[in-house]
């Protein structure tokens, strides 16, 4: 369906997108456009209905329009695209009309940041003497890549299933979690601590972030049909299009946890949440 390629050719390019029918709304940094796939005999009704949003409007035609439709559209400051230019609008002269710079990433740099942590030397030696009789405690900064992404998998004939959220991927193991980001960062902490520097860059991590963001819109698709007469049910994994995938780089945050050594094990806890993320108790 045209709705849905022109939907992915927005996302491809930074652009969080809703899909109603025909319509479409798509925003960036705060300006919305505002698209619609016209059929022979709708464009009158479009232009009356939109005449006061405030949104740049497209109107794209799936015939072949003429010059007194392009001029009503004008008039109306409803923008006509063709069916073979609207990749290169999108890509190309649309961002210069929303004053847009082409690659937001590069425009706004990504910030370092550190959760704040909650749980104070007190409290946490009150849980190691609980768990593992500590003696040692050392509050680390442990590094992430945090991307916001989105995941569109098209399913012919169906509307579009969209995955969006946070993804933090650790800077020391590589390994990739989901994220709320529902907590406070702060540029520094009095607390005395380690910082731990990243064992990978910013272009390994965003290839595992894509690679996540990939997994996280799988979804196993079902069909039903008859034949024979007898009901059929199908099932097959469907994965997200390269071009369905955009993941945007939005900063290093530092993960505080308390490692705790004691003389049954050793143990790290989140210093935000107060959760045990990892365990170690000595053989007896």
């Amino acid at each position: 369906m045209l709705e849905n390629i022109v939907a992915q050719i927005f996302r491809s390019q930074g652009f969080s997108v809703e899909l109603q029918k025909n319509r479409i709304r798509a925003e960036k940094a705060g300006k919305s456009v505002l698209v619609a796939i016209i059929s022979e005999g709708e464009l009158d009704t479009f232009l009356r209905e939109v005449s006061k949003e405030p949104w740049f409007k497209v109107a794209i035609p799936t015939y072949e329009f003429s010059s007194k439709e392009q001029k009503a559209a004008l008039d109306r400051k409803v923008s006509l695209w063709g069916l073979d230019e609207v990749e290169d609008r999108i890509k190309g002269g649309l961002f210069e009309v929303l004053n847009l710079p082409e690659n937001l990433e590069e425009d706004e740099k990504a910030k370092e940041v550190i959760v704040r942590p909650v749980l104070t030397k007190d409290e946490i030696r009150e849980i190691g003497k609980k768990t593992v009789r500590g003696f040692n405690y050392m509050l680390q900064l442990v590094p992430h890549f945090v991307y916001d992404f989105e995941s569109v998998l098209h399913v012919p004939g169906e509307d579009d299933r969209v995955v969006d959220g946070c993804i933090a991927v650790n800077a020391l193991t590589s390994q990739w979690e989901t994220w709320e980001m529902d907590f406070e960062t702060v540029e520094a902490i009095d607390t005395t601590h380690e910082t731990l520097e990243p064992k990978i860059g910013e272009e390994s991590a965003s290839e595992i972030a894509r690679g996540a963001a990939r997994e996280l819109g799988t979804r196993e698709i079902e069909s039903v049909h008859e034949a024979n007469h007898a009901t059929i049910v199908e099932k097959r994994v469907e994965s997200p299009e390269e071009e369905g995938i955009s993941t945007r780089h939005t900063g290093l945050v530092y993960l505080p946890v308390w490692c705790v050594e004691g003389t049954l094990g050793a143990i790290i806890v989140n210093a935000n949440t107060g959760k045990i993320v990892r365990e170690d108790y000595y053989e007896t």
